[in-house]
């Protein structure tokens, strides 16, 4: 019960005010708890904070489950509606900002971050663009690498510099759009504005 209220207000004060509002003074403050019962669990800040940005950004991990036996549709509407999801949530957006801001006055924030988040995360990607390109969605001689570094770039991008966008359907005619340029090889009921959204 004490950690789920730790990891929830870690989240919120993070989101809301940075670094500088996410102090374990602050965290334990919101919480309800003394900052002995924070240090008995977490060894630093930056764990913490990345401990609840995990617990609170589930759905990309569910990506690549069951993805090897996904037939072109049902992949690509999970991208789509994981992407729309994604791109469209307020708290993410302000999360995806507070991450980059943080960078260059504390680093260490984001080397926990890439081990424990980023590098699980990407793997799992790997994993649905692995069978994307198995099934002749994504070209064969496509360097999944390069791609998801190109996508992540485009998702950086909408969630910074659109933050305007809120609807899942106009995201996902973007997607649509995008992977025209990248060269997937989209089922017809993607061609034709078909998918589901469901």
């Amino acid at each position: 019960m004490a950690e789920a209220a730790i990891l929830r207000a870690a989240m919120e004060l993070f989101v809301e005010c940075g670094m500088e509002g996410a102090t374990i003074e602050q965290i334990a403050a919101r919480a309800g708890v003394a900052r002995t019962t924070i240090y008995r669990r977490w060894s630093t800040r930056e764990a913490l904070l990345v401990q609840a940005i995990a617990d609170a950004r589930k759905l990309p991990d569910q990506m690549g489950a069951g993805v090897e036996s996904l037939q072109a549709d049902d992949l690509l509407n999970m991208i789509l509606r994981t992407g729309a999801e994604l791109l469209t949530q307020r708290q993410f957006r302000q999360l995806a900002a507070r991450l980059i801001g943080a960078l260059p006055d504390h680093p260490s924030l984001m080397v926990t971050y890439e081990e424990h988040v980023l590098l699980p995360r990407r793997l799992a990607f790997r994993k649905v663009l692995e069978r994307a390109q198995a099934i002749g969605v994504v070209p064969a001689d496509s360097d999944l690498d390069l791609l998801m570094d190109m996508l992540s770039g485009v998702a950086v991008y909408r969630l910074l510099f659109q933050p305007e966008e809120r609807d899942p359907a106009t995201v996902q005619k973007y997607l649509l759009q995008l992977f025209h340029q990248l060269d997937f090889r989209l089922p017809r009921t993607a061609e034709s504005g078909g998918w589901k959204q469901g």
